[in-house]
């Protein structure tokens, strides 16, 4: 697959895995919500109230069910194009590798993102709280009943919801690429493949130059280095958000597709 067919097939189930991703997180943030006890909220101690009710096991459970969803589905769609390229038939073996990650490694590795989520919703909560009491005019009564009413409004979580679907789409999908990759028998590389529309980042419009990080590939184990207007910054894959900074991986939509690495006599490279 050439990495225009592998840009515009992807741009086709990127759509339909962040459709898929608002369905699970907005499923999760409901139960999150309804969860709440909110009838004795106060100014004073709506911080304490939220943070205390705020029960992030249903944020664990959502991304373990984003990866299984999204990237195990992913991960099989890439194995599934080199074993048509190579014949390295391997697609049994990555998802037992990859449910296996989703077991270990990725229960501890998300921690910092169900941190982040959490502050923010928490946040958001929080402000809705404070904004009700000052509204005048209204007994106590009324105004946790507006408390209600907006937290537990779809809107709320909905925009909530949609910002999470977006980023961690790319995040996932390419996660799973990268896992591909490891559980190839073959060796290889990765190439960075941009959207490359009006839509793609670049700067010195925005902070982190997308549009010109097409085509560039490294090996699988090696760092994509993006440029930034302040500084750049080195990621793992598109989306990356343990080593990726803010202005580089929120809402980004690149990809990453693998190349395998060939001899000097155009044979494949095997794993040893």
């Amino acid at each position: 697959m050439t990495t225009d067919q592998y840009r515009k097939t992807y741009s086709m189930l990127q759509k339909s895995y962040e459709k898929q991703a608002y369905r699970i997180v907005k499923k999760h943030l409901k139960m999150i919500i309804k969860g709440l006890s909110l009838g004795n909220v106060t100014v004073d101690n709506a911080q304490m109230t939220v943070y205390d009710g705020f029960d992030v096991k249903h944020l664990k459970t959502m991304y373990i069910e984003l990866y299984r969803a999204i990237g195990l589905k992913h991960g099989e769609f890439v194995v599934r194009n080199i074993d048509s390229d190579t014949k390295d038939i391997g697609l049994t073996f990555f998802q037992v590798f990859f449910n296996n990650l989703i077991n270990t490694v990725l229960i501890n590795s998300i921690g910092s993102r169900i941190t982040t989520v959490s502050e923010t919703m928490i946040d958001a909560i929080v402000t809705i709280i404070k904004d009700a009491y000052k509204t005048e005019d209204l007994n106590i009564m009324q105004v946790r009943k507006m408390i209600y009413d907006k937290v537990r409004d779809n809107n709320f979580y909905r925009w909530q919801a949609l910002r999470i679907a977006r980023t961690e789409t790319t995040t996932i999908s390419n996660y799973a690429t990268l896992q591909a990759g490891r559980a190839s028998r073959l060796v290889m590389t990765k190439k960075w493949v941009s959207i490359q529309n009006e839509r793609t980042r670049v700067t010195p419009e925005d902070q982190f130059d997308h549009l010109n990080m097409n085509n560039n590939t490294v090996d699988l184990e090696d760092l994509f280095v993006v440029n930034g207007k302040d500084g750049d910054n080195a990621v793992m894959y598109p989306g990356d958000q343990e080593l990726g900074l803010a202005g580089n991986i929120i809402n980004c939509r690149c990809a990453m597709t693998l190349v395998p690495k060939r001899n000097a006599t155009g044979g494949l490279m095997r794993k040893e």
